[in-house]
């Protein structure tokens, strides 16, 4: 007589026969891989289904740190990294003793990078160069639009010429066609001025109350290396850190910052070396002036970029449009199409020009901030951080496709910064060496930062082991890290997918790890069996 269970993952009953029990089966409804316990003899009420894959397949460290024996920190410790929907809060973010030990390494001030009257001035000179660019394309359009209009003005006489009618239709066009391409090549030609950014990565803030610590570190951090502290913090799920002003360059005149951190780097990097990518972003708002400045020259370079390479509706529209009129009327709208790159060209020459004339003083920059990173966790410190980033950025190449297969499937990672960490010893060996050759390549004169070997040579400069010793997992500046990857991980599908998703439409990590199929799973079909609606 058939068994009544209960699957604890979707709570779907499942009817299973004495004969069943011990036996692995899969989910209909879930697919999570589970065991069907041994019911009692007598009853045929409903028993839970036991989910097979242990905590220690994902996370070695978590059950065994209680086998063990170790201390209930420890403990916390490991269990917090296996990121299942059952982790406690990290108890060290709330620990006394751990926010005195963290706040004293960073009481000592870090010595500032000095920088010379003539590199203030080619800063200046830079900035002027780059604002003489944007007024040359000005110029150029208004220059477009006069010709535009010295024809229309000048040229009109052309329709009342006493000619055949023929001759008259080709004089025409001859006026007219000017007038349509060169309105249409001014429009496209204004219409970068007032092109949008794309839409950043969604963003989620944090709040001082729930993570006191991590606010009272980065603050300690910024008064160490002498930069004003952030306004706000915010996470998403890119392997990358950044400051910035939240207004642009409305925000220039005063002090506000926002922070922004990526979940996989707090996964992904030790305490020291988070620190290390923390203290870089704030040397370059240490850097006063020349710091508002080259974030001057950096968002101009981005306007040109995005302008140069970016399409809209309009652009769609001119090529759909023209492919779809007979040549003998479309030729015009061609021409057209025609104008409009010759634009986006010049566009290209400006931007590759300010490139090179921005490019040695950016990648200066650069080198000045990692100058900050050595003077705060040391040289060692930051070679570590340059090769443990490449391995980040080499697993989110890889991760971007697994996540592609996934969502074909209908299956939506519920945490992306862990599933990112279980992609790192995945990388195929052609992936590291392409990251590798892009990245100790030699630069260019239009590359705003330098190459990790260069950053790395640059670093020797620095005898110091620097001020920040302690060492441990970046997760503990958290209270809740696990949820907080959950959520910047909500995030990243609702702007990825363009449509709300909701947070029970993703599936856990450990659910998609527990259907995949394992050398020991594949011996042998893994029986399914009916379930009750």
């Amino acid at each position: 007589m058939p068994r009544v269970a209960v699957c604890p993952q979707c709570k779907v009953k499942l009817k299973a026969s004495d004969a069943a029990a011990g036996k692995r089966v899969k989910c209909p409804n879930c697919a999570a891989v589970l065991t069907i316990p041994a019911f009692p003899k007598s009853g045929g009420g409903e028993e839970s289904i036991v989910q097979r894959a242990p905590p220690d397949r994902l996370n070695p460290s978590g059950a065994a740190a209680i086998e063990r024996g170790e201390s209930p920190q420890r403990q916390a410790a490991s269990l917090s990294s296996s990121g299942s929907e059952g982790t406690p809060r990290n108890p060290l973010a709330k620990n006394p003793r751990y926010r005195e030990q963290l706040l004293a390494a960073l009481q000592e001030r870090i010595e500032p990078v000095r920088r010379s009257l003539f590199y203030r001035l080619a800063t200046l000179l830079v900035a002027v160069v780059m604002i003489l660019l944007p007024v040359i394309y000005l110029l150029l359009i208004v220059g477009v639009g006069y010709a535009v209009y010295y024809h229309f003005i000048n040229h009109s006489g052309m329709v009342a010429w006493r000619v055949g009618l023929y001759a008259w239709i080709v004089v025409v066009t001859a006026y007219i066609a000017p007038l349509i391409i060169g309105v249409v090549a001014v429009l496209f030609m204004i219409k970068p001025i007032f092109a949008r950014p794309a839409h950043p990565p969604r963003t989620r803030n944090l709040t001082r109350q729930a993570e006191p610590l991590l606010f009272e570190f980065v603050g300690a951090l910024c008064e160490s290396i002498g930069s004003p502290r952030p306004s706000r913090i915010d996470v998403d799920v890119c392997v990358n850190a950044s400051a910035r002003f939240p207004r642009g360059i409305l925000s220039m005149p005063g002090s506000e910052l926002v922070l922004t951190i990526g979940t996989p780097l707090v996964a992904g990097l030790t305490l020291r070396q988070l620190t290390g990518v923390l203290a870089h972003e704030f040397g370059h708002f240490s850097q006063g002036i020349g710091m508002r400045l080259s974030y001057l020259i950096r968002s101009i370079s981005g306007w040109f970029a995005r302008v140069v390479y970016e399409r809209d509706n309009w652009d769609v529209w001119l090529v759909e449009t023209t492919s779809e009129l007979d040549f003998r009327y479309g030729w015009v709208l061609a021409a057209a199409q025609l104008f409009v790159a010759l634009s986006r060209g010049v566009l290209w020459c400006l931007m590759m020009i300010g490139a090179a004339v921005s490019g040695v003083l950016l990648r200066q920059m650069e080198y000045d901030a990692d100058r900050y990173v050595a003077r705060t966790v040391g040289g060692e410190t930051f070679a570590a951080i340059s090769k443990r980033l490449r391995d980040l950025v080499c697993a989110e190449y890889v991760l971007e496709g697994r996540l592609e297969q996934l969502s074909r499937q209908g299956v939506l990672a519920d945490n992306y910064a862990r599933l990112l960490m279980l992609t790192l010893d995945d990388i195929p060996d052609d992936v590291r060496e392409l990251f590798s050759s892009s990245l100790d390549g030699k630069a260019s004169i239009f590359d705003s930062h330098p190459t990790g070997a260069a950053r790395i040579a640059n670093i020797q400069k620095e005898h110091t082991p620097g001020v920040f010793q302690i060492d441990g997992r970046a997760q503990d500046l958290f209270v809740d890290f696990e949820s907080i990857s959950r959520g910047t991980t909500w995030d990243f599908y609702c702007g990825a997918i363009g449509r709300r998703i909701k947070p029970t439409d993703l599936v856990s990590v450990d659910t998609i790890l527990a259907s995949q199929t394992t050398p020991e799973d594949s011996k042998e079909e893994l029986p399914t069996i009916p379930f009750d609606d």
